[in-house]
C-alpha cells in the first residue's frame, strides 16, 4: 500500500477514501500478473470503489519497476445512513484492504489495516 487519505466533502457532510496499491517487481525481468483483486472496508463495511476497476487481468509490471493502481471510496449518508455522522467527527477512519495477486497460476493474498486522519 503506497498510501490511504481520507477528506471531507460537501462541506463535511461526507468524505472520500483513496487508496493506491503498489506492485513492485523486485525482477531484472517483466512479470505478468493474470489477475488482480481487491475489495475496500471502512469500518467493517465493503465499499463499491467510485472510480477505477476493482481487478485487473492480463496486466504486466515492467523489470525493475513499480505498477500503481489508484480507487476512492465514497464515505456518505447511502453507505453508512445513521452512523454517518459519527464516523465524520472521529479523528480517524479505520480501512482494511483485502486482495490477491494470481502470477502463473500462483496465488498469493494482500491485507492492509490501517487508521486515517481527515485532512481538517
Amino acid at each position: 500500500l503506497k498510501e490511504a487519505q481520507v477528506a471531507s466533502v460537501d462541506n463535511g457532510t461526507a468524505g472520500t477514501g483513496f487508496f493506491t496499491v503498489l506492485l513492485d517487481n523486485k525482477n531484472p525481468f517483466p512479470v505478468s500478473i493474470d489477475k488482480m483483486t481487491w475489495t475496500i472496508s471502512i469500518k467493517d463495511k465493503e465499499l463499491t470503489p467510485s472510480t477505477g476497476p476493482t481487478s485487473i487481468e492480463h496486466d504486466s509490471v515492467p523489470a525493475s519497476a513499480v505498477s500503481e493502481y489508484s480507487d476512492e471510496v465514497q464515505i456518505n449518508d447511502a453507505a453508512f445512513g445513521k452512523d454517518l455522522r459519527a464516523l465524520l467527527k472521529s479523528p480517524t477512519v479505520p480501512y482494511v484492504i483485502d486482495g490477491t495477486v494470481e502470477v502463473r497460476g500462483i496465488k498469493r493474498k494482500f491485507h492492509f489495516t490501517g487508521d486515517m486522519k481527515f485532512a481538517r
